[in-house]
């Protein structure tokens, strides 16, 4: 089985509400228009800081800010492709503007309770970690 690690962030506003991402296309775990948060998986001899910081700028544009605080960690295991990725969930903040990359059509800060209740589809292992 192949291992992979990705790294994802929770980004908050001043506000205490969190930036989602909506998907454009489809992943292994979930289609498009599926809520999820900005990051993926580090190349290799790449940090875990320094991929979440490429992830951010390359799918929204944003700075990280501070150090992001380590929120949960995962095991994805996709038995069809023999893949076991894990997953380290961050907390932080961001400055700039967003921009998105052509991964996602839309972008929206929300709270992890609103995002939750919402009928919209959620990646279900954000939804695990929120």
């Amino acid at each position: 089985m192949k291992l992979q690690v990705g790294v994802k962030i929770l980004i908050q506003n001043n506000d205490g509400d969190y930036l989602f991402l909506k998907r454009g296309k489809v992943l292994e775990h979930g289609g498009p228009n599926t809520w999820d948060i900005p990051g993926g998986r580090i190349d290799s001899q790449e940090s875990l800081m320094d991929a979440l910081k490429r992830e951010v700028a390359e799918e929204t544009s944003l700075e990280l800010v501070d150090e992001p605080r380590l929120l949960a960690a995962q095991d994805i295991i996709v038995e069809q492709k023999d893949l076991h990725v894990v997953r380290l969930t961050y907390t932080g903040k961001a400055k700039g503007t967003i921009k998105l990359s052509d991964e996602h059509v839309a972008f929206q800060y929300m709270s992890a309770n609103d995002i939750i209740k919402s009928d919209d589809k959620l990646d279900p292992y954000l939804a695990e970690v929120l």
